[in-house]
């Protein structure tokens, strides 16, 4: 239990099971998975609750790290198994980032060239370093491909073609832009307060954009 320094005198501890968590405390194996409830009561007014469950160690015992896409900082992992091939997979999403179009395919190019000098790292992992590992800049491209001969394909297509169009060998390529930050909607929820009479009077008055957003969204509502 975070930031609860005293329990509230207006509950008897003393009766029931029910306690508060100050400290860690073991977890004894019980033959079943763990289970939890997890609640969050915000000051807000927001009131949440999440219940978790112990992973399927059947499936994750024999789980991998990921090995970076990064050139500079390639980790290898073993390549006879289907991982390596890609196999276990109908689509694998490889995805590309640049700042400009040329940086985006000179950044398909190196990993391209990264990819063939290694044939070790596995295309999962690729796809992961990728995703979570690399920044998301503006101008994008994502090379699917069934296996590591489809993806290279695409990658090379996207290298070698400057408008990252068709479907070479199998591996499709998409390419596209997204919005800059600074150019994409802001979603505002206010807490407590949302109920004073007249709060966003002076702000209307002196900003000319919010009250003209406030005027379109009265008329929506209306």
């Amino acid at each position: 239990t975070l930031h609860a320094d005293e329990p509230t005198p207006e509950v008897d501890w003393s009766a029931g099971a029910v306690s508060l968590l100050s400290t860690a405390r073991p977890w004894p194996e019980t033959g079943r998975p763990r289970r939890a409830g997890v609640s969050a009561f915000g000051m807000g007014g927001t009131n949440a609750h999440v219940i978790v469950e112990q992973a399927d160690t059947e499936h994750t015992e024999h789980a991998e790290p990921a090995a970076h896409a990064d050139p500079e900082r390639a980790e290898s992992a073993p390549a006879d198994d289907a991982g390596a091939r890609g196999t276990e997979h109908e689509a694998l999403p490889w995805v590309v980032a640049g700042k400009t179009e040329r940086a985006l395919t000179a950044q398909a190019a190196r990993l391209r060239d990264h990819l063939e000098r290694h044939p070790e790292l596995r295309p999962l992992d690729v796809a992961g370093t990728l995703v979570d590992g690399r920044a998301a800049l503006e101008h994008r491209a994502v090379v699917v491909g069934a296996d590591r001969t489809e993806l290279l394909a695409g990658l090379d297509q996207l290298a070698r073609d400057a408008e990252g169009a068709g479907r070479p060998d199998g591996a499709h390529v998409v390419r596209g832009t997204v919005t800059p930050a600074a150019d994409r909607p802001v979603f505002v929820f206010p807490g407590q307060g949302a109920q004073w009479v007249g709060m966003a009077r002076e702000l209307m008055a002196s900003a000319p954009v919010f009250a003209e957003s406030m005027a379109r969204c009265g008329e929506a509502l209306a």
